[in-house]
């Protein structure tokens, strides 16, 4: 088991989607299988559905905008272990600003002007297969003027589809009433039934009362920025009282991820997992593969449970089977001075997540 491990968001990615050697004159291009190209021409058959920045066209003429935080809002941009779909965004109608088609150039160059080293992805998605807005050629212009932004062409989202018709057609949007076809990958949802089989124990609202026990309603929070030992950091806090730290930190093709349980300040329980890919498995069914296939990578699935309060306890995971204890002291201490660093991100800057 490797214990906090450093992982890269993402490499040097060169995104491309879209077809435009049919293109003719009413028409910018077409929509087909999306395609990675890394930097040494490795191709990924998988798309790339959110980048840090993300329009959506919406029609001919229509061109809607949403920013993700790419560890805040605990999305890890070009990035995920479920290629087949994309995450969850809790996009909301607010969240999404329509640009000008006029004004769309000017927004790129103020929203841009400060990059210069970092890589930036840019997704484009769209409601039709065959691309007509005229957005879609200054962005392109865009990106072809800046080595550091890479472009992804891709058909919209489930979630941006519901959401974009919903703020163009002036209507209420409840996500709860949606019966999603697609869904979202299944790292977030994972980590959610993770936290709520977590949580603490139910309270009585009162000793004499004849109401039925109920959950405390907790507030979550994330932190803006990326934990430089959790990636996305998120806090749940029964009113200003810090009860569980949520972690999850998103590889090229690896995650890890850890939840911290706290009961008047004190850490009673911590759990770590890591899932890495088994590249001499890969290498040795695939010896002369010049593509990187993700559907064929298996991946390793270690975890690691400790219970602190009232006696302590160990348990290790490897693939879902209960294996003998390998964690040490220290390892255990850098997992503990990783969530105290988290305890005090929050502490110093925290964001309440709303719709949730």
């Amino acid at each position: 088991m490797r214990i906090l491990k450093t992982l890269s968001p993402f490499l040097f990615l060169a995104l491309a989607a879209c077809n435009t050697s049919e293109a003719e004159k009413d028409y910018l291009c077409v929509i087909k299988s999306p395609v990675i190209h890394f930097k040494d021409s490795l191709d990924f058959s998988e798309p790339v559905f959110y980048g840090q920045n993300n329009f959506i066209l919406y029609d001919s003429k229509t061109i809607l905008y949403h920013e993700i935080n790419c560890y805040g809002d605990g999305i890890g941009c070009g990035t995920g272990m479920d290629y087949s779909k994309p995450g969850k965004l809790y996009l909301t109608p607010e969240k999404l600003i329509e640009i000008k088609y006029s004004e769309l150039d000017q927004f790129l160059k103020t929203k841009f002007k400060r990059i210069k080293h970092n890589t930036h992805i840019i997704s484009i998605g769209s409601s039709t297969d065959t691309v007509r807005n005229p957005g879609y050629t200054i962005l392109m212009n865009f990106k072809n003027r800046h080595k550091n932004i890479l472009v992804s062409v891709r058909k919209w989202t489930e979630e941006e589809e519901y959401v974009a018709t919903t703020k163009m057609k002036n209507k209420e949007y409840d996500p709860a009433k949606i019966k999603w076809k697609v869904g979202f990958a299944d790292g977030d949802e994972w980590i959610k039934e993770r936290r709520i089989q977590f949580l603490p124990p139910v309270v009585e609202d009162s000793e004499n009362s004849p109401k039925p026990a109920t959950k405390r309603k907790l507030t979550k929070y994330f932190y803006p920025n990326m934990s430089a030992c959790g990636g996305a950091v998120y806090g749940y806090y029964d009113d200003t009282t810090l009860v569980e730290i949520d972690s999850k930190y998103g590889g090229e093709f690896s995650l890890t991820y850890q939840t911290v349980q706290y009961d008047q300040g004190k850490i009673i329980s911590l759990i770590y997992g890591e899932e890495f890919p088994k590249w001499d498995d890969y290498h040795r069914k695939y010896p002369n593969s010049t593509e990187i296939d993700p559907k064929n990578l298996t991946y390793t699935n270690d975890r690691v449970e400790i219970d602190f309060y009232p006696v302590k306890k160990i348990r290790t995971f490897s693939n879902k089977k209960r294996i003998k204890n390998s964690i040490t002291e220290e390892k255990i201490q850098q997992l503990l001075d990783c969530a105290k660093q988290m305890e005090e991100e929050l502490a110093r800057e925290k964001e309440i997540v709303k719709n949730d």
